[in-house]
C-alpha cells in the first residue's frame, strides 16, 4: 500500500494555525487529517501529521512543499516512518 501519511517539520504553531495547515495541504488533495503533534501534556513536539485520502496527493505534497518557505521557515515534508 502506498504511503498517505506525512510528517511536517519546522513549522511554528505560534504563527501557523491548524486551519492554515489544513488550507495549505488541502491544495494537494483530499485530507483525512492535518494537525500539530503534541505530547501527553498537550505540548507541541515540533512536528505535524498530515494524512491524505490518496497516496498521489501525499506524493504531490512532498514534491510541492518539501523545503518550501512558510513564514520565513523552511518546511520539511516527508513520509511518516510507519504506514497508516
Amino acid at each position: 500500500m502506498a504511503q498517505r501519511k506525512l510528517k511536517v517539520k519546522n513549522i511554528d504553531p505560534r504563527v501557523v494555525t491548524t486551519a492554515d495547515l489544513q488550507k495549505l495541504f488541502s491544495k494537494c488533495g483530499l485530507l483525512i487529517s492535518a494537525r500539530f503533534d503534541t505530547n501527553e501534556f498537550a505540548q507541541y513536539i515540533g512536528t505535524a501529521t498530515v494524512i491524505y485520502a490518496k497516496a498521489s496527493a501525499a506524493a504531490r505534497a512532498v514534491k510541492d512543499y518539501n523545503m518550501a518557505q512558510i513564514d520565513k521557515r523552511t518546511m520539511r515534508v516527508e513520509y511518516a516512518s510507519t504506514a497508516m
